[in-house]
């Protein structure tokens, strides 16, 4: 488990890129001012250990969020630091396309 000074879900990393608009950077700054982003890089973590080898849909859809671009854009960050990996590609059966597969860092990747 996780606590609030585990380090690297605290690394400030940028949320919206220069080209975005300024609704992006707002919504950035409201996350990244409540300490939301860690929380919900945490929660990316455990549901990527609990469920190794899906998809970013399916796991959005096990811990019953409304959006899947949310866990998605945290699955990125959370594997920039190292906390998860992505393995081998797949169709989803939702969308028809190919989707990474996630795996804790530590797991071995099966290809």
């Amino acid at each position: 488990m996780m606590h609030r000074n585990d380090g690297p879900l605290f690394e400030w990393r940028p949320l919206a890129r220069k080209t975005d608009p300024g609704t992006s950077w707002a919504a950035a700054r409201q996350i990244e001012d409540s300490c939301e982003l860690a929380g919900l890089r945490r929660r990316a973590v455990e549901l990527v250990t609990q469920n190794p080898g899906r998809i970013a849909r399916e796991l959005s859809s096990l811990a019953g969020d409304s959006d899947p671009r949310t866990l998605n854009r945290r699955l990125g960050e959370v594997e920039d630091l190292g906390l998860v990996r992505r393995g081998e590609a797949r169709r989803c059966a939702v969308t028809g396309k190919l989707c990474a597969t996630w795996w804790p860092a530590d797991d071995e990747i099966p290809f």
